[in-house]
């Protein structure tokens, strides 16, 4: 049983609102997109991108399934019978997650810490254990479909939960959790190519 991991990496610095095609993404988030500030709108698109992308190559879906939100924000497929996926995005990077089994992951750009706040969570004062902290719990909370404010105490894992570190580059910390055992495959799909194979779908 294997769950597919996609990422991209890409400058800050360059153009964040060039040449998105939003058509890409599920009709429910398109205007959303459109109208949210450009580096957010990348970073949606990108996750999105990744995920559209991944059910091209696993499961050879050209089209988009009919997507539905949790209460809590989560994004499935209404079809029970297409996979689990969740996405995360920061800073410079966006991975989703696929497969067989349920998934939570998330994604943090390294940066200071304010010492209170690391206090005031329960976690590490330096950035590296305060974001390899936060991953976990917000990885094992996405699996569940559980609301941002849980993470804002410690969350015990659950029986059958499997939490996996993910190395994405060293400016990051991220990782993902999966229900019972299964094979994590992490790829990296370079931006540019993203949005190559973007505007050639």
């Amino acid at each position: 049983m294997a769950v597919y991991v996609y990422y991209t990496c890409w400058d800050e610095g360059q153009d964040a609102a060039a040449a998105l095609p939003l058509s890409l993404l599920p009709p429910a988030l398109r205007e959303r997109a459109a109208a949210a500030p450009a580096e957010r709108r990348r970073r949606t698109w990108a996750a999105w991108a990744l995920l559209r992308r991944g059910l091209a190559e696993r499961y050879g879906l050209e089209d988009w399934p009919e997507t539905v939100w949790s209460a809590a924000g989560k994004p499935s497929f209404r079809d029970r019978a297409l996979p689990f996926f969740n996405l995360s995005h920061t800073a410079g990077l966006a991975l989703c997650a696929l497969g067989p089994v349920p998934v939570g992951v998330d994604a943090e750009r390294l940066r200071p810490v304010p010492p209170d706040r690391a206090a005031r969570l329960c976690l590490p004062p330096d950035r590296a254990g305060f974001f390899a902290g936060w991953t976990e719990r917000e990885s094992r909370i996405k699996l569940r479909g559980g609301s941002a404010l849980a993470c804002r105490r410690p969350v015990a894992p659950k029986p059958m939960e499997r939490y996996h570190i993910l190395d994405v580059g060293v400016l990051y910390a991220a990782g993902i959790c999966v229900k019972g055992e299964a094979e994590i495959t992490v790829r990296r799909v370079e931006e540019p190519a993203l949005r190559v194979w973007a505007a050639e779908g």
